[in-house]
């Protein structure tokens, strides 16, 4: 171990990157990649990383056999893999071994400050990885008047970092930041553009698409460590400690766990699920509520100019999720009184101490109007 002046260290990064680029007959194209990383962030054992990629496309437009559709002004079809490292939230001392002051002792007739451990080392971090397949198709028909792109994705994210429960002993302390656990994303994304309008003087153009994503834990183990499930407890007084979300292998990412809401009694005090039938509310009784992470994302973009005048404007939003209303936790509750409330508290029956469950949860899909524009020129 060594004592470390932190005004003297900084993150230290290496890369080395080559490609190979191939194309046959403006119909054919090939693309490969090699680049490898180091970053000071990664245990001694584990620095380097490796990430390869490999693309391809064929342009089959350009074949002679579509050349009887000459409504086609262009089909291609894509396909690729690729790995990616991710060193993020990672702090940078943490594979360092490094102490701290534990106390003073006596050393014969003077006193020494002793120096202990800060926390558990691990030479065996290294980087996370993002695995991606994607297949898609990219069409122009109408001199490209339609022209629209679909894709299809899958993602495969191995040696998750985070902080994970260490075995005590031979660790000195319980947790340790380490690389374990699996997560999956896979989905659609579509895009499509449309010339509505298209002569000299006025002309009006439409970009629009959508995306599909569902995403999985597939594991928090590995040969070391294990965690069944990881519980997440954001909410500050008077709800603070109190679950909200948990990471469990099966399940998506963002997913809120805690009571299940059944009403209030005669007096204001909560109702909820009693699941183990054991006439009060514990952990027992806890079950998943919802996802927090959206499934769909939208968009929309309108543009219009007539002779030197434009007018244009962008929709986006999401759909298919939960929001957490902590807002209402903490002010839409009577027995806080006197101190300020929502107006909607009175209103409401609640008298009683503030807890975490779906009572609290509203949907969350919205449409936002991003910017709108009225120019001249």
């Amino acid at each position: 171990a060594a004592l470390v002046d932190y005004s003297c260290m900084h993150l230290n990064l290496a890369s080395f990157m080559g490609r190979f680029n191939y194309t046959y007959a403006d119909r054919y194209s090939l693309t490969m990649t090699a680049r490898t990383d180091a970053s000071s962030k990664f245990g001694a054992n584990h620095k380097w990383g490796f990430f390869p990629s490999v693309s391809a496309a064929w342009v089959i437009s350009e074949e002679k056999f579509m050349k009887r559709l000459p409504v086609i002004d262009n089909l291609k079809f894509r396909i690729g893999y690729g790995l990616a490292g991710n060193q993020s939230g990672i702090d940078s001392y943490t594979t360092l071994s490094l102490v701290k002051p534990n106390g003073v002792i006596p050393v014969g007739n003077s006193a020494a400050v002793s120096l202990g451990d800060l926390r558990n080392t691990n030479p065996d971090l290294k980087w996370e990885k993002n695995a991606e397949y994607n297949v898609g198709i990219d069409f122009g028909i109408w001199n490209d008047r339609l022209t629209a792109s679909v894709d299809y994705y899958y993602r495969k994210t191995t040696d998750l970092l985070d902080w994970y429960d260490a075995q005590m002993p031979s660790n000195i302390y319980s947790t340790i930041f380490t690389n374990v656990g699996t997560l999956t994303n896979q989905g659609i994304e579509f895009a499509i553009g449309y010339d509505v309008i298209r002569n000299k003087e006025l002309k009006w153009h439409l970009d629009g698409g959508f995306s599909y994503n569902e995403n999985k834990l597939v594991s928090l183990a590995n040969s070391s460590y294990r965690a069944n499930h990881i519980t997440y407890n954001p909410l500050s007084s008077p709800a603070n400690g109190q679950t909200t979300y948990i990471l469990e292998e099966g399940k998506p990412i963002g997913t809120y766990y805690g009571l299940k809401y059944r009403g209030f009694n005669s007096v204001g005090k909560w109702v909820f699920e009693d699941r183990d039938e054991d006439g009060a509310y514990s952990d027992k009784d806890y079950t998943y509520l919802g996802n927090g992470l959206p499934k769909w994302y939208f968009n929309l973009a309108s543009t219009l100019t007539w002779k030197d005048f434009d007018f244009s404007f962008q929709l986006r939003g999401a759909a298919g999720f939960k929001v957490l209303n902590t807002k209402r936790i903490y002010y839409e509750n009577s027995v806080s009184l006197p101190f300020n409330l929502l107006k909607s508290a009175l209103g409401r029956p609640l008298n009683d101490a503030a807890t975490f469950s779906d009572y609290y949860l509203e949907k969350g899909n919205y449409l936002k109007l991003d910017n709108i524009t009225v120019g001249y020129t």
